[in-house]
């Protein structure tokens, strides 16, 4: 790539700004929370996985935790899985739960890591089941405060 005087100027504008923080974050844990609709297109998920990938080539390690609603949608949708909301929160059944995941660590997690790879960028997809990373219980059904109604969100 061949940069005009005037770009490279800017970039080195850019990165002189970025100095001190590239000094204070490398060796850091950046968290990332992503939500599904950055995930709708392949242009957005690339723009998020370079910007991350940046942080990555400057030192800050970067742990993204993604969404998938909208797509989980989608898919639940075409499998004839019946889609709850209630207050804008997902009311999961197990049919539902086995969607999340073919939809969450198949779908959009490989193709995150494989735009990982295409930025040379070393990366591991887990989920919360992976060595048990994660371990959660069932909550008892909550009242909605809006119509008194008692919902058991799965």
């Amino acid at each position: 790539m061949i940069m005009h005087r005037g770009d490279q100027a800017l970039a080195i504008r850019a990165l002189k700004s970025a100095a001190p923080y590239i000094r204070m974050y490398k060796g850091k844990t950046f968290v990332v929370k992503a939500g599904g609709g950055v995930f709708a297109d392949t242009d957005s998920t690339r723009v998020l996985i370079e910007q991350i990938a940046i942080l990555h080539y400057f030192g800050v390690r970067a742990v993204l935790v993604h969404g998938g609603g909208p797509q989980l949608t989608e898919l639940a949708e075409a499998l004839g899985v019946p889609t709850r909301m209630v207050e804008g929160r997902r009311v999961t059944d197990q049919k539902s739960i086995d969607v999340s995941a073919m939809v969450l660590n198949g779908l959009i997690n490989t193709r995150i890591l494989g735009m990982c790879r295409d930025l040379n960028v070393d990366a591991v997809g887990i989920s919360g089941v992976d060595a048990g990373l994660v371990r959660a219980h069932k909550r008892p059904p909550v009242k909605i405060s809006s119509n008194g109604e008692l919902v058991d969100y799965g």
